[in-house]
Formats: structure tokens, sequence, C-alpha cells
């Protein structure tokens, strides 16, 4: 086998052969060689190195990375009312907002359309746009602990969950982001608060707005308030609350009118949430409807639901929910013969519609509450023993602790079954819970009539109206 050469073309030809005083002076310059390095080495403290070689043998090696700042830096999506959509524009030439790596702090700038996760916050000329805002990342941070409340068509977000949320499709319609940053939850210590205020990052670390106080009046001073005009404030309690939104059945009578709003109402007491269009509004008075919570610890373990809990028939349900109109009024699906997909599919529920009509209608919640699923240890778990916070129906006091409202019902004197659907004398009116305790498993699943607090007739479940029997509800020991 032979291989091609590769000498250049006209370059000298390399001898193929040493002759033997040419191999004794090759070996007299190696050793010439190393003797004069040898002595450079020893007497380098003496010898001048040329400019080239001092340059390079007094330069240090350059650092891996420039020192860090006292505090660093972090890009957030800006909100819809933060967009500047003046400085954007389909021709990247003509955009006048700085690139991001350029701005200055709180200034907002605009990312490549080509990263590899676009914000695509901003919408304008028929596209999406991903604008960020430059903030010091140590004071625009998201309240790990903070959580929307729980309410009719709304079930609980937290800052990470908001950040997830898309602001706009693909056609330009506004997604859930802008909504949940509006819904107010709680947080550490601190209730009322809205996502814009928990989540800096999440939410565009935007502000809420608040109007601007009104001007004093000049022509007679403010009196200094004194100990018999000033009101106390309500004590804090120092821990974190959640609200739940009661059932149906447990909405106050006449309007709630003697029920506190949220924010001053005690633990274990019921209260009224205004202004809140995430409100659950599923109580109904007079015309209107109004939404309910009742305020509980945080950590009130009897309020909680199985993130385990799995439903059958979920695919039935599904159909069922998106028909908002017939919602309720369809008895061909109820109870346990077909149930949501989990406990979340049931916070996303509606307990009372309100038809385009004006007609007040029960929504598929109450029946999802009496679904049967299973969890991770058991078999046969009904609804509301596994989403106890979902369909509100944690063993609870029946009263609050000033005993004004009541909070459930531990035996309802006006439950009944129909008997002739039975068979069994014992599901009359007054004797109905007793029949209920006998077999509490099968029986609190049953569905009854009743009166709601303004003596109205209502359907109801056993785990509703007996709730001493059904481990929903008891009287103070």
């Amino acid at each position: 086998m032979s291989y091609g050469s590769t000498q250049k073309p006209g370059a000298a030809p390399r001898p193929n052969k040493t002759t033997p005083s040419t191999r004794q002076l090759l070996a007299f310059g190696v050793v010439m060689a190393l003797a004069a390095f040898t002595g450079f080495a020893v007497a380098s403290k003496s010898i001048t190195l040329s400019t080239s070689a001092s340059a390079f043998a007094a330069t240090p090696a350059a650092p891996l990375s420039a020192p860090r700042t006292s505090w660093d830096y972090a890009l957030i999506p800006v909100s819809g009312e933060s967009c500047m959509l003046g400085g954007l524009s389909p021709d990247p030439a003509k955009i006048t907002l700085p690139k991001c790596k350029d701005a200055k702090v709180d200034e907002s700038c605009v990312e490549p359309s080509n990263k590899k996760k676009p914000a695509d916050n901003c919408w304008a000329y028929g596209m999406a746009f991903s604008v960020y805002k430059k903030v010091k990342a140590n004071e625009c941070v998201d309240d790990s602990s903070w959580e929307s409340y729980v309410g009719g068509g709304q079930y609980q977000h937290s800052c990470k969950d908001i950040s997830k949320m898309p602001f706009f499709d693909e056609k330009g319609v506004p997604g859930p982001h802008a909504d949940a940053c509006k819904e107010t939850g709680s947080g550490g210590s601190r209730n009322g608060i809205k996502g814009i205020e928990a989540c800096c990052r999440a939410c565009g670390g935007q502000k809420p707005w608040n109007p601007p106080p009104a001007p004093p009046k000049t022509h007679k001073p403010t009196p200094e308030p004194t100990k018999k005009t000033q009101k106390p404030s309500p004590a804090p309690t120092g821990k974190p609350t959640k609200l739940v939104a009661i059932a149906p059945l447990d909405c106050p009578g006449e309007g709630g009118f003697d029920v506190k709003s949220c924010s001053k109402a005690s633990i274990g007491d019921i209260c009224i949430m205004e202004n809140n269009k995430n409100a659950a509004e599923q109580c109904f008075y007079d015309g209107k409807t109004f939404s309910v919570y009742l305020k509980a610890l945080a950590d009130d373990t009897t309020l909680t639901d199985d993130s385990s809990w799995q439903g059958r028939d979920d695919f039935m349900w599904s159909k069922k929910v998106a028909v908002t109109e017939a919602a309720g009024a369809d008895d061909d699906c109820a109870g346990a013969d077909c149930g949501p997909s989990d406990c979340r599919s049931i916070a996303k529920a509606e307990w009372t519609i309100v038809t385009k009509s004006g007609n007040v209608l029960p929504g598929p919640r109450e029946h999802m509450c009496a679904a049967l699923g299973y969890t991770d240890e058991k078999e046969h778990v009904p609804a509301y023993v596994a989403c106890a916070k979902s369909c509100a129906s944690g063993d609870r006091e029946a009263f609050d602790e000033k005993d004004k409202h009541e909070i459930c019902r531990t035996n309802d004197p006006y439950f009944e079954i129909d008997a002739c659907d039975h068979h069994d004398n014992a599901t009359l009116p007054g004797s109905t819970c007793a029949w209920v305790a006998e077999d509490a498993a099968k029986r609190c699943l049953e569905e009854g009539m009743t009166q709601d607090w303004d003596e109205s007739p209502t359907k109801a479940y056993a785990f509703r109206a007996c709730g001493e029997a059904c481990s929903t509800c008891y009287d103070k020991p």
C-alpha cells in the first residue's frame, strides 16, 4: 500500500537519511540548547527578559467572571396596563423600547421574539410581544404563603399558579392572568390582600390603585379623637386565616342583615364578602344573590381537601358543568350516579346559578359533593368527606362563639325523606336523622326536603341536615 506525499509544492526536499556527521551535529545542538535553558533558569534573577517575554510572564490570569454587585436584577413580565404599546411596532427596527440587556432599573424593555419561553404579555398590531421590567431582585418578590379565596367558580391560586397563566391566547383574547392578579386572598398574618400586592413578580410589579385622601375641611378643624370617641380597632389574631364558601342550605336568613363583613368577622363565624366579582354568590334573598363565607384558621384540618380523591364518571360531569343554563335543573345526573373528577373540579363549580332570564337555580356543586369516589387509601369515599373544604362539609361547631349564628345543622327537625321511595316509616319529619344514623355510611347521601332560614322549602342531602349522624356538624360540649 502506498500513500500520497504530504509535501507542499515548491518546498525544499527533505532528506530521507542523515549522515553520521550530521547526526553528531544535531546531538551537539540539542546538548547546547539544554545547557542554555538550564543556565537561564539558574541566572533568571540577573537576566533581563525581552519585552514580549516579560509581558507574558508578568500578566496574571483573567478572572472567570466579573465580580457580583451587592444586589442582582430580575426581569418580570409587565402587566397589561403597563405594556406601553406606543413603543412597540411589528417592525423590530421601529420598536423604541430598549432591549432588556440595556434597560435601567424600573424601565420597560423588550426581549427578542426567539426567546425560548416568551411572556407574550402584550398584544398590539395583531401579534404578541414580550415586554419586561427590570427590577431589583430583593425588592420585588412573591409571597409564597399567599392564596386567593375559594369561591363559586373560583379555586385557590398561589403566586406560582398565576405566573404560569397565559396573558393572551393565539387570537389575542385575554387569558386568566389579569383576573387572577385582581383576586383577593390571604397570606401570612394578613387578610384581604390582592394578588397584585402579594405577587410582585407574577403580576408585573404593579401596585393597587388607592384613591387619594379627601382634602380636610378648612372651615372647621377636625377634633382629635378621645377615649370616648375613638373606636377600638379589632385586635389582630396573629394567625393566618382562610375563608371557605358555605353551602346554600347554611346561608343566613333575611339576606344576612346581621352578619359582619369578612374583614371584621371573628374566627369561627360566618361573614359576607362584598365588591368581589369572583365571590361565591351562592346565597339568595329578595331577588339578589350574596356571598357568605366561614372564617377559619388557615391550618384548620377539618376544612381541607384530599388531593388524592378521584370521582367516578367524571366525563359525564364535564358535559354537565359546561351547560350552565340547565345545570341543576336536570335530574338525570345527580348524587352518587355521576361525580366530579376531583376536589378542584368541585371548587370550580357553582352552587347557585342565575340564568339569562333571571331565574335562580341550584348549580351542580351540591350534587357533586354527594358523589362517590376513592382515595389513595380507601374506596367508596363520598366527596363531602374527602373534599371538606370545597364542599364546606368539615365537622364544625353548630354555632359561633357568641351563639349568634348557626353555622351548620346537627339534627334538622324539618328534614324528611319520602317514605314512599324508601318504604320506611322511620323517614318521617322529626325522626329522619335518627333513621340516617342507623346506617350513616349509606344514608348520609340520601336526598330529602327541609326549610332554609327564610322558611322556604328546599332540597337537602342528609349530610347537610343530619350533621351529628354524618360527622359534618356537632353541638358544643
